[in-house]
């Protein structure tokens, strides 16, 4: 086995923007405003493991070479989220001007990368888009997020937005395929795509769980992987739901009691796989509508304080209520 201790997601994170996955449109837009010395504010949101914070990097990589170190400031905002920290840290790196001598008018902004923005107060976030007013001579700004309606207006209305959305498979099995080859990886066919359907198109995600699967056995097949993940089988997703809707309510119970507390499958999980299993099950569109809904009701609930009892209970109830609707 090769040394797994550095993670496999920052051993072949991109560098370089040609080696960015997909977002042509976004990097093509990118290097044009680079190249024109035009660089503005940047606003990356879209879901995760989409290449947000690969391509801010590879874009500082461009433009800095070896002075990005003392050039940009990353920061994870949901670990650094308050007032204190733009008013400190960051206002500190950009209120002085960069001493360096270069024919790239881009060397004399500074670069402020602040990942996960949307976990950021909207006291925070008035303060930075301040500083943005106050310090655009100086420094450039970049915020990452997932969602963007949790970025308020004002500061919004400051950036150049870009959406990132989902990879699609053709575009992440060929990365995968290259490190699957150069970390010798033994996988059949099936359990990689057990993988990307268990990723939803999150690149990290995907890489993630390949390097823990392969920490944990040497020749990766489908079992291996939902058993590393803690993930249950679609089949046993499939089954769950027929017996949901066919047998008795203490059935049920028993059934998903030990799938959650014995097997360690997690109710957000386990709803959210029921949720895109429905679709595959002959039901009328009333029913499925109907499941769709309390489902949904029901992932919501349990962003709360409740016991699994309690949403187990539930869960069986709107089944049991979907078996009574014509």
């Amino acid at each position: 086995m090769h040394n797994n201790k550095i993670p496999w997601v920052e051993k072949y994170r991109p560098l370089d923007l040609k080696e960015i996955i997909s977002h042509q449109s976004i990097i093509g837009t990118l290097e044009n405003f680079i190249s024109k010395n035009m660089l503005p504010h940047m606003l990356f949101y879209g879901p995760p493991g989409t290449g947000k914070t690969s391509t801010i990097l590879s874009v500082a990589n461009k433009i800095y070479g070896k002075k990005i170190k003392r050039m940009i400031i990353h920061l994870n905002s949901s670990d650094e989220r308050g007032i204190d920290i733009v008013r400190n840290r960051i206002k500190d790196f950009v209120t002085t001007k960069p001493m360096i001598f270069s024919e790239n008018k881009q060397d004399f902004h500074k670069l402020v990368i602040l990942d996960e923005a949307d976990s950021m107060t909207e006291e925070a976030q008035l303060a930075l888009r301040q500083i943005i007013v106050n310090y655009t001579v100086n420094a450039r700004f970049c915020i990452i997020c997932n969602y963007i309606h949790k970025i308020i207006p004002p500061l919004q209305s400051r950036f150049t937005k870009f959406r990132f959305s989902p990879l699609p498979k053709k575009k992440i099995i060929p990365k995968i395929d290259y490190i699957i080859e150069k970390e010798e990886v033994k996988i059949n066919q099936s359990a990689k795509d057990s993988i990307y359907n268990l990723s939803g198109g999150d690149m990290r995600k995907y890489i993630n769980i390949l390097q823990a699967v392969y920490m944990s056995c040497e020749d990766i097949t489908v079992d291996q992987v939902y058993q590393c993940t803690g993930k249950p089988k679609p089949e046993i997703i499939s089954k769950i739901i027929s017996n949901l809707l066919n047998n008795k309510i203490k059935n049920n119970y028993k059934l998903l009691n030990n799938l959650i507390k014995e097997e360690g499958v997690s109710l957000n999980d386990l709803i959210k796989y029921i949720s895109e299993r429905i679709l595959y099950i002959p039901l009328s569109q009333k029913k499925i509508s109907y499941l769709f809904l309390e489902l949904s009701e029901l992932e919501f609930f349990l962003q709360g304080k409740t016991s699994i009892d309690t949403t187990i209970t539930k869960l069986i109830n709107i089944f049991s209520k979907t078996k009574k609707i014509e």
